[in-house]
This record gives structure tokens, C-alpha cells and sequence, in this order.
């Protein structure tokens, strides 16, 4: 069987308020913590493992703000059992995690895509025009876009990176 990553990332924008000055936060209006975030990924991870699938494993990329999911199989049973357990336990969480966290992970998607636009430019594959440098990126092929995005995160895995 072949090893399927899953990797939820959150496109939500959440909206919290609270109706009363002297009213208490609720748990939607509190900021969540690292260690609540990890507790919703064990209890996902367990959740997984119940289900059948025992060498599931979570771990956090502090890349991408998230936990990655890492289950053995696929097919359609196997990806509603996790998407069932991501649904039930970690997405809640995750959600408010990434709308807490959206300055820090907007910024570090804005240096990730100048990095892959430096690296198509080096390339030859997105013209140099200003301010559409951007649109150029997005419009490069895909598998130079691609190439590129590997090349950028290898770079920033390695120690001399």
C-alpha cells in the first residue's frame, strides 16, 4: 500500500465575537495554543489508529502552521475514516489555530512564492515585468512551478540553506 500524506490547511477566515463587554470568552473567542493544537492532533491520531489504521502518526510542520496526518492505504474507506477523524477532533481546533496565526502564515507564503518567482526567473520561466511578477508565477507551467516549489523547501530543509 502506498503511504498517503494528508495535510489540512486552513483557507477560513473565522469570525469571533462577543455580545457582551462582561460576558466570559468562550472557548470559540480564546486563542489557541501550540499544546491545545497538539492535544487536538494526538486525539485525531488515536481516532485514526481506533479506526484500524495503527500506523497513523501526526507531526507539526511549523511551515505550513500545522500538523501533517500520515496514514498507510487509500481508497475511499480509508480517506472517510479520516477525514471523519480530522473532521471530529482537529479541524475545530485548527481552524481557530490558522485564523490566530494568519499575519505569520500570510508573511511566510508571501516569502515562499518570491522565492519560487526568484527561482522561475533564474529558470527563464516567468518573465521579469514589475509588479506582475506575481501573475507571471501563477502562469508559469506547472511542472516548472512545481520544480521550483521543491527546489525553494529543499533549500530551506537543508543545514546550509
Amino acid at each position: 500500500m502506498k503511504r498517503q500524506i494528508i495535510t489540512f490547511m486552513s483557507a477560513l477566515v473565522i469570525c469571533i465575537s462577543c455580545d457582551g463587554a462582561d460576558e466570559q470568552p468562550t472557548l470559540d473567542s480564546r486563542a489557541v495554543s501550540l499544546e491545545t493544537l497538539d492535544q487536538a492532533a494526538r486525539e485525531t491520531t488515536d481516532c485514526l489508529r481506533d479506526a484500524g489504521l495503527a500506523e497513523a502518526t501526526a507531526e507539526y510542520d511549523p511551515r505550513a502552521f500545522t500538523f501533517v496526518f500520515t496514514v498507510r492505504g487509500s481508497g475511499e474507506a480509508i480517506d472517510r475514516v479520516v477525514d471523519d477523524c480530522i473532521d471530529g477532533s482537529y479541524e475545530p481546533i485548527n481552524e481557530r489555530w490558522q485564523a490566530a496565526n494568519a499575519p505569520a502564515i500570510e508573511a511566510a507564503n508571501r516569502d515562499l512564492e518570491q522565492a519560487v518567482l526568484g527561482c522561475l526567473e533564474h529558470r527563464g520561466d516567468a518573465a521579469r515585468s514589475g509588479g506582475a511578477a506575481r501573475e507571471d508565477s501563477k502562469r508559469a507551467a506547472p511542472a516548472a512551478r512545481e520544480a521550483c516549489l521543491l527546489e525553494v523547501l529543499r533549500a530551506r530543509e537543508s543545514p546550509t540553506g
